[in-house]
């Protein structure tokens, strides 16, 4: 572990809170795969975080900065009470890890580790990479009704590490595949984006259209080919709705859309 990280979690824990770096950056370290982004979870209040790093806390009390090449996130534990448009609205601040794990999507987003480099594996989630398996945490069909951004980032994570999706949670992400017309345009370019800019990029698309997905998405990805540029993905598919492009992606797609002589009457031409 990074001594820039060990600092970090040993100033928490020096002042008597406890201090995990928890998700992305433990998964990754698992696959042998490189990450900057640390989230940290810690039983560390806001008032307290603020006084301890001199940063004003954002809305879920968390707190954002970057050292030497990492971004750092530090969020005190918390218990979800109330979502609204996909958004959490009320929730309240608790003591216990595993109360914190609870609330997160997949279990391969819940791995810890402490300073000491130890892995804290409440949900088995090592299993979990072992098999290649994206799977649920709690209650499935709540989490997917509350936040239907978590039926994109299934197939997302699905996409980019090359994993299979567990038959409950495939047989939901059908179920409430509904639930993605009230996603933001902007979280389906984000995560259709990614999906894109994966070599394994057309997983994300059988996928996609096995839990029938496609025609609420407006997206229509026909035949493609992979390309680094990102911007040349998006020129292969026709969008049928109004995503947050800037001027100069619409710009760029359009022209790779006429040197790929591909003709469409979509959102973009507007």
């Amino acid at each position: 572990m990074n001594d820039g990280i060990k600092e970090i979690l040993n100033l928490l824990n020096e002042k008597g809170f406890e201090a995990y770096i928890v998700g992305g950056y433990v998964r990754d370290l698992l696959l042998k795969k490189e990450s900057f982004d640390i989230d940290i979870c810690t039983n560390a209040f806001p008032e307290k975080l603020k006084e301890l790093f001199h940063l004003e806390p954002g809305f879920y009390g968390e707190l954002h900065f970057d050292k030497e090449k990492y971004h750092f996130t530090i969020t005190p534990y918390r218990k979800e009470k109330t979502y609204e448009k996909n958004r959490l609205i009320q929730y309240e601040w608790v003591q216990d890890l595993k109360v914190d794990l609870e609330r997160r999507d997949f279990t391969i987003n819940t791995l810890c580790l402490n300073k000491e480099g130890t892995l804290i594996d409440v949900y088995q989630a090592k299993e979990d990479l072992l098999n290649k398996q994206i799977k649920g945490v709690g209650n499935l069909e709540q989490k997917l009704i509350e936040d239907s951004l978590r039926i994109l980032r299934a197939i997302r994570f699905a996409t980019t590490l090359d994993f299979s999706l567990d038959k409950k949670l495939e047989k939901n992400l059908l179920k409430y595949k509904s639930f993605l017309k009230n996603i933001s345009n902007y979280r389906v370019k984000e995560e259709i984006t990614q999906i894109l800019a994966s070599k394994n990029f057309l997983k994300g698309i059988q996928l996609l259209k096995k839990i029938e997905a496609l025609e609420i998405l407006q997206l229509d990805f026909g035949s493609m080919t992979y390309y680094k540029e990102i911007n040349k993905m998006w020129a292969q598919v026709k969008i049928n709705r109004e995503l947050p492009f800037t001027k100069e992606e619409k710009k760029n797609i359009v022209n790779e859309r006429k040197k790929m002589q591909i003709v469409m009457n979509d959102c973009l031409e507007k």
